[in-house]
């Protein structure tokens, strides 16, 4: 469909003065007539008549076209395949674009459609936006990314580029975003889903181990000296990054996490841990002698796939007069 602006002219009070219609002119986009005239089509297309609103195209003597347009005051006259009309003029003064060879058509904007294929993107990520115009006659029109203005209407997006290319921020959990296009004064708008693919890269909180959401959940958003792996802001008897490898609330005094002896049947020991939880890997150790170089030996590791209380395993080398027990944690 043609796609720029358009010219459009009256006689005034049938007086012969021709003038431009800015009833028409103004803010509409189209194509450009070419020639006009009144009465019967005589040298209609040779005028160089022209004002801060409007200039009239020349067309050439073969330039095939038509009578489109009659009534009491004026005859319009279109030609096409105009090879020495020129390109696309500058905006007038009276805000009416040329451009030539093409058959006039007037239009309002009704609605702007902003989409993407996926409506999702990955953190830190890109996706190009497209945008397509409805107009006042229900016809759809598919718009270049350098006709449509862009901005980031809400959520993590850092910026979308000229193209209509936008670049998604760093999020914590999976995010909603809004993207931005305006044409002609219309708006529209797209929602994007920024997806968190990296769990630990969201702004202070990156690179410290533990898990943006976490952190989040417990401290806010970053910074907060608080949320630090070795910090320890309940004072219990584990810093940030023990509590989340064994699933306790670092703000809680009174929550973390235990291991007890729970029985003793012979040489048999039955071990009892307060929680265990999905993504860490528990590493039991054991020594009857402290006072050696190298005292600690492992007799299990394991993981689960889902959150347990009173998690009880057994030592069947539970021999001697004391021996004593100690628990890793690391992620999985």
């Amino acid at each position: 469909m043609p796609s720029r602006p358009f010219l459009s002219w009256k006689l005034d009070n049938g007086t012969g003065t021709l003038k431009s219609d800015h009833r028409f002119a103004m803010n509409r986009t189209s194509l450009a007539i070419l020639s006009l005239g009144l009465g019967v089509a005589t040298a209609l297309g040779q005028s160089n008549s022209s004002s801060a609103s409007y200039k009239l195209l020349h067309a050439p003597l073969t330039g095939g076209g038509g009578q489109v347009g009659n009534g009491s005051n004026i005859t319009a006259q279109i030609s096409v395949g105009d090879d020495f009309s020129g390109a696309v003029s500058n905006i007038t003064a009276g805000g009416v674009q040329e451009k030539p060879n093409y058959i006039g058509q007037l239009y309002d904007v009704t609605a702007v459609a902003v989409n993407s294929t996926p409506n999702t993107v990955d953190e830190t990520s890109t996706r190009q936006l497209n945008a397509t115009a409805t107009l006042d006659d229900l016809t759809l029109l598919a718009l270049a990314a350098a006709e449509v203005q862009w901005s980031v209407f809400l959520g993590p997006l850092t910026g979308i580029d000229a193209s209509g290319l936008a670049t998604a921020d760093a999020v914590f959990a999976d995010t909603t975003a809004t993207a931005q296009g305006s044409f002609q004064g219309v708006n529209g708008q797209l929602g994007l889903t920024v997806f968190n693919t990296n769990p630990d890269n969201f702004r202070t909180y990156a690179g410290d181990g533990l898990s943006d959401g976490w952190q989040v959940d417990f401290f806010g958003s970053p910074p907060n000296a608080n949320a630090a792996p070795a910090a320890n802001p309940d004072n219990d008897p584990y810093d940030n990054r023990t509590e989340f490898l064994t699933g306790y609330d670092p703000t809680d005094a009174g929550d973390f996490f235990q291991l007890n002896v729970i029985e003793l049947t012979g040489s048999s020991a039955t071990l009892e841990l307060s929680k265990i939880i999905p993504g860490t890997r528990y590493h039991l150790e054991r020594s009857v002698d402290l006072e050696q170089t190298d005292p600690w030996s492992e007799f299990t590791n394991f993981t689960t796939l889902s959150e347990i209380f009173d998690h009880q395993l057994n030592d069947p080398n539970a021999t001697g007069t004391r021996w004593f027990y100690r628990l890793g944690v690391e992620p999985e």
